[in-house]
């Protein structure tokens, strides 16, 4: 099959939890409204003062089975984003009608310098277990870049489809700030909100999944249209936050253009963004938007819904992606938006959301 004839994949199915909602619509109806749950946390930083943070209510998450509370490189991280992928999971109908299973491409917490990963290769294999889902564990993939991964694992669900014959994918992205030694970390940098820490991030954590598919017949329905995705673009940063090399922001410069070129439809009116509070941001946006004005309207709307969720790292992906389906419905006509995302290192990712009206 030429890779020209899969320009666009739909979104069958959508399931995710945050901290300011326990699905997709709670989570869009929270976020529109401005709604945070930021509460004080049991982690101390350098300055002998809890962490402000955006945590899912221990209350709602489920139990991890018992088997799976014994494996050796188990953490606290990784548990809860068992259980925020085991409730994000159950959220989509159409996964538990497929006949066979389905390869899952799922984007995990980056590992940073001199820091051993926290969660496990096997992290599948146990959401698996934990959940029941329907996956396909010898085809499915972790992709460990931290913010941009979902829009990465996007990439590789278009290369996928584009090589075999079944009609679905499901990409996904789970992560959490709540391991001792990665807030240690950020911490010594100075990364994390406080007081006397005005650019700095608020840590949060979610999960979340998309069920996509080639076939726009098997799209799921949003008031009377569908949503596709056009291929994304990918691409590195060489001067990212932990690198030597003159930060230009060539990256996600790069990376917007690359989901644009094959863009025919309105300029874009909005943008969805994985900026987290941080002054480090802004730069390559300022670079990134004056490099694609030709494709930007002049009187854009920047969304960065980090204000109410935290800093929700490997999820972002599908948050951003859901919050701009979700607008472009209610728009009720053809529209796009465009959702970028950029990791603490080298990894970017852009895509283009469309909305397609039924005919």
């Amino acid at each position: 099959m030429d890779q020209s004839m899969l320009s666009r994949l739909y979104i069958a199915g959508i399931g995710m939890v945050t901290p300011v909602g326990f699905d997709f619509a709670s989570t869009v109806a929270a976020v529109e409204a401005g709604i945070n749950r930021f509460q004080e946390s049991e982690y101390i930083g350098k300055s002998m003062k809890p962490f402000t943070m955006a945590l899912i209510p221990g209350d709602v998450l489920p139990r991890i089975s018992y088997k799976l509370n014994q494996v050796e490189d188990s953490t606290l991280q990784m548990g809860i984003m068992l259980q925020a992928s085991d409730i994000a999971l159950n959220q989509i109908e159409p996964l538990k009608a497929m006949g066979g299973p389905l390869p899952l491409f799922l984007a995990c917490p980056e590992s940073y310098p001199d820091q051993v990963s926290t969660v496990s290769p096997r992290f599948i294999e146990y959401l698996i277990k934990q959940t029941d889902a329907n996956i396909d564990a010898s085809a499915s993939r972790m992709i460990g870049t931290g913010r941009a991964g979902v829009i990465d694992a996007i990439d590789l669900a278009f290369k996928y489809l584009q090589q075999v014959e079944g009609d679905f994918v499901l990409v996904g992205g789970a992560d959490s700030y709540q391991e001792e030694a990665l807030l240690a970390y950020l911490d010594k940098d100075d990364r994390i909100a406080a007081e006397e820490i005005l650019n700095g991030f608020i840590p949060g954590e979610a999960a979340g999944f998309l069920l996509l598919t080639r076939n726009r017949q098997n799209a799921m329905i949003w008031d009377g249209g569908v949503i596709s995705l056009n291929q994304p673009g990918i691409e590195a940063e060489k001067g990212h936050m932990y690198s030597e090399t003159p930060y230009l922001g060539d990256g996600l410069a790069a990376a917007i253009k690359k989901s644009l070129d094959d863009h025919r439809g309105e300029k874009i009116s909005t943008v969805y963004s994985s900026m987290n509070g941080e002054q480090f941001w802004s730069k390559e946006l300022g670079v990134a938007l004056l490099r694609n004005k030709d494709s930007m309207n002049e009187d854009y709307t920047f969304e960065h819904p980090a204000d109410c969720l935290g800093d929700i790292g490997a999820a972002s992906g599908v948050a951003l992606i859901g919050l701009a389906s979700a607008h472009l419905a209610r728009s009720g006509s053809p529209a796009s938006h465009l959702v970028y995302c950029s990791s603490d290192q080298e990894y970017r990712g852009a895509i283009c959301v469309n909305y397609e009206k039924l005919s």
